[in-house]
């Protein structure tokens, strides 16, 4: 089976026993879905169990999960090189985009073949959310757009591909 590396700001924890990495919900019918076609090194925020977690789900045992905020460099580089895929989220700032653009870097040198996901227009959001706010506010939302969309175009052209889900981001 295919191995992949797959950069996600969304956290994981680890189940109640202690056995199983679990994911909000959404997020783990997704990955578990791939999983059915590829080993999976997340990398991921891991956050603590706490009882006021929302809805959580297990994540499939070939879903091996790391430590975004822990992790070497040197186990990265590692990772990278064993993947036959990266894929980065290309819908965030530039100053979020760091680990993402240093993926596909890493990517490049090891030859692996390195993917931008885009799931969501999150400048037209930002901007969309500002409306009717004060000019601070529709100002400082501007920009944000304008940084995911430096982000997204830099990660375009530095990866192999792009998969793009849903309708709306055709035109992108």
């Amino acid at each position: 089976m295919k191995r992949t590396l797959l950069l996600s700001y969304i956290p994981a924890t680890k189940s109640h026993d202690g056995l199983a990495w679990q994911a909000q919900t959404l997020w783990a019918h997704d990955i578990n879905a791939n999983a059915r076609f590829l080993d999976i090194d997340l990398l991921c925020p891991v956050k603590s169990h706490s009882a006021t977690s929302p809805d959580m789900t297990p994540l499939k045992p070939n879903i091996v999960v790391h430590d975004l905020d822990s992790i070497s460099a040197d186990k990265l580089r590692n990772l990278v090189a064993q993947a036959d895929f990266v894929q980065v989220p290309g819908n965030f700032t530039w100053k979020k985009s760091l680990t993402a653009r240093r993926l596909l870097h890493m990517a490049k040198r090891s030859k692996t073949i390195g993917i931008v996901g885009i799931s969501s227009n999150r400048a037209r959001t930002a901007i969309m959310n500002a409306r009717g706010r004060s000019l601070l506010r529709r100002g400082y939302a501007r920009l944000q757009a304008l940084s995911i969309r430096v982000s997204q175009r830099w990660l375009i052209r530095h990866a192999d591909g792009v998969h793009v889900v849903g309708q709306g981001l055709r035109n992108l």
